[in-house]
Formats: C-alpha cells, sequence, structure tokens
C-alpha cells in the first residue's frame, strides 16, 4: 500500500485546523468568550475565579439565585498560602450566593458541585512530558516569581452539569498561577471525556501553557504512558475494537496507524497546539468509533446532521443508558461527542482521500450545516465526568 499523503502529525494539525474553523465560525460554540479567555490570563487564581462568579459563569438555582464558586483549603493542607494562590491541598466548591458567608467560614454548607485538588511533588524524574511542560513554564517566567507547581484534580464529586465550567475554571486558575495540571490515572470515562475538555484550550488564543494534553503515568521499568494515547487501550479486552476503529479512520494507511501506536507522552514535547489538539480530537474519535453507537449496530450521523442536536441525542441516547454505569465510557459517547467524533473522522477522510485543506473542510460542513446548528453550542468546552450524562 503507498504512503498516506501527510505524516500523522500533519495530520493531527490538519484535524485541529478543522475542529477550529467550526468553533470560529459557529457563534455559541465556545463556552469561555475568547475576550474572556484573554483577560483571566493577567490575573491571579482568585481573582480568575471572581471573574467567573462576576460573570454568574456557573449558572443559577432552580429558584433563580446566582451560584458562586469559592476555594476551601483542606484542614490537612501544608503550609501557608499566599495571597492570591491556590493552597497545597483543598476544594472548588460551587454554592448558592446566599451560602457563601457560612461556608467561608467553616459551616457545613450544601454544595452544588465539589472539586478537589492536591499538588504533586512526586514527579519529577518519573514523567518526562510533565517535567518538561514544568520547565516550558518556569522558563517563561520573570525573575523572582515562583517555580510551578503541579496540581492533580480529583472530580468524582463534581455535580451534574458543572463540569464543563468548572473544569474550565480550574485550569484558567492554574494557568494563571504559573502553575501546571498533572493527571495521572483516570476513570475510564475521563479517559474519553478528559480529551474533549482539554481540546478547546488547545484551539484557543492562549493555548494549553500549562495544561497537561494527555494523562502520564511512570511505568515501572522508566518512562511513562498515557491511557490517552492510541498504545493502550481502555480495557484489554476491547483492545482489538480500538485497532480496528484508528484503522477504520485512517484508510488502510498502515504507515499512519504505525505512527499513531508509536506515541509515547516524551513523543509530544514541542508539538504546536493545532497539532496537539488534533491528536486529543482523533482519540476521542477513535474511542467513540469503538465504544459508540457504532459499534452496537447504531446509526452514523451525517454531515448535515452535525449540528442537529435533536438528531444526535437520538443517535446517541439508546446507547449510555446500557453502556454499563456512570463510570463506563460509552456512558461518555454522547451528541457533543459524536458529532466532534463524525467531524474528526470526516477531515481524516477528506485530507487523504481527496486532497481538501482544513479550510476547505470546515468551511464545507458549515455550508452543509446551514442554519441548523443547534447541536453546537458549547461543543468545544465540554468534559468532565460531571457533564457525562450530557455528552
Amino acid at each position: 500500500m503507498a504512503d498516506a499523503p501527510l505524516s500523522f502529525i500533519q495530520l493531527m494539525r490538519g484535524v485541529g485546523k478543522t475542529h477550529k474553523g467550526l468553533a470560529e465560525s459557529i457563534p455559541g460554540a465556545r463556552r469561555i468568550p475568547e475576550e474572556m479567555a484573554s483577560k483571566v490570563e493577567k490575573m491571579m487564581p482568585t481573582e480568575v475565579l471572581e471573574e467567573y462568579n462576576r460573570r454568574g459563569m456557573f449558572g443559577k438555582t432552580t429558584k433563580g439565585e446566582p451560584y458562586r464558586g469559592i476555594i476551601k483549603k483542606d484542614e490537612f493542607a501544608a503550609g501557608d498560602t499566599p495571597p492570591g494562590r491556590l493552597p497545597q491541598r483543598g476544594r472548588f466548591r460551587v454554592i448558592p450566593e446566599s451560602l457563601v458567608r457560612e461556608a467561608e467560614l467553616g459551616s457545613p454548607v450544601p454544595s452544588a458541585s465539589d472539586m478537589k485538588f492536591v499538588r504533586n511533588a512526586n514527579f519529577r524524574g518519573q514523567v518526562p512530558l510533565t517535567a518538561s511542560i514544568v520547565a516550558d513554564v518556569d522558563q517563561m517566567k520573570m525573575a523572582g516569581q515562583p517555580p510551578a507547581e503541579v496540581y492533580d484534580i480529583n472530580a468524582l464529586d463534581v455535580g451534574r452539569g458543572f463540569g464543563p465550567v468548572q473544569y474550565r475554571a480550574m485550569y484558567d486558575m492554574i494557568n494563571a498561577g504559573g502553575d501546571v495540571n498533572q493527571a495521572g490515572f483516570l476513570t475510564d470515562i475521563n479517559i474519553l471525556r478528559r480529551l474533549g475538555n482539554v481540546g478547546p484550550l488547545a484551539l484557543s488564543q492562549q493555548g494549553l501553557r500549562g495544561i497537561m494534553p494527555v494523562s502520564e503515568s511512570p511505568m515501572v521499568k522508566g518512562g511513562s504512558y498515557s491511557q490517552q494515547l492510541f498504545k493502550h487501550p481502555v480495557m484489554d479486552r476491547s483492545k482489538g475494537h480500538e485497532a480496528q476503529a484508528l484503522e477504520h479512520m485512517f484508510s488502510g494507511y498502515d504507515d499512519l496507524v504505525h505512527e499513531a501506536m508509536s506515541m509515547e507522552p516524551k513523543s509530544l514535547r514541542g508539538l504546536d497546539d493545532e497539532a496537539l489538539a488534533g491528536l486529543l480530537y482523533t482519540r476521542e474519535a477513535q474511542l467513540a468509533k469503538a465504544y459508540g453507537p457504532e459499534a452496537r449496530g447504531g446509526m452514523l450521523a451525517l454531515d448535515k446532521h452535525l449540528g442537529d442536536k435533536d438528531i444526535l441525542f437520538r443517535l446517541t441516547e439508546p446507547y449510555r443508558s446500557t453502556a454499563g454505569g456512570d463510570t463506563a465510557i460509552g456512558t461518555g459517547i454522547g451528541p457533543h461527542t459524536l458529532g466532534r467524533g463524525r467531524t474528526t473522522e470526516e477531515a481524516i477522510y477528506r485530507m487523504l482521500q481527496l486532497g481538501e485543506t482544513p479550510e476547505e473542510i470546515a468551511a464545507d460542513l458549515t455550508r452543509m450545516m446551514g442554519t441548523n446548528i443547534g447541536g453546537m453550542r458549547g461543543r468545544y468546552a465540554k468534559g468532565g465526568l460531571a457533564s457525562a450524562l450530557e455528552g
């Protein structure tokens, strides 16, 4: 078989550009406006959170009261917290505005959503991509600024519907502090969901900066691996399904399959954000294909239906309720995930088989969807365990 007309990285960059074209051309596809993203870049972490609160980004209760986000230091957190920074260990809580004062004083106030975080000091030398990103972040700092810390996030207690904006706010706070977010071991559903959650950051003007593009875990014999790269299947028993999905997406170009399967965390060092975004969305599409409706006999979405909320919902919902529980990967494949996955597949096919450019692909997909784009709203800001039932 002939070699593919594009290298794997060139193809990934094209996928990223296609998604970026859709995110920029369709109103409402981004959840966080670019002007807001640019503004919070210059703030301290707690100022970032106040900006989210000021804009009412966390929504309202059923009675119309605004939700607010607060940072609560854990009683077991070590050391003092410098002004404006995140504590060594704590919780990022979303609660009704009227209860904020009580919560800050330590009263047991019920929370609509909790996101735990902890600073991780045991990473150097074990996870090369994380260490490289820490070094890159430190290199951008002015003399006298504190060195980057590494934070891990636990989202098991995040409330339904809060995941997308709460993750983004946490990522913005970590970036504002000049720190790094590192993900270690993930639940099956979060292996999928984090891909769609980090992807929009790579497409933004600010880029990923201190946010790890994929999870990274140390290996016993040295080096590291990622559950979010192609080499390691989510479940060993489904290794064949993932391999078939990847081969189908790359239209039989064995050289591309080989390049994809050879990717390790250290392979991502130095890649530009568009290539990283394309890689995240391609892995997401592979997982959606291997574990979603298509793998269970469901119908595929047509190009003209990529923005049709009702059709995408009908294509995904019959399969989610029987996917195997809240943390099963199939539970996370909803309308947005399926829509992004089909967009990725279409971009790869057109670039490889038709020789189209990412700009041409994005423009044509936009034309085909026409005014039926209600399902695109928020598509490039979804992710996290909490939005597993939204997709």
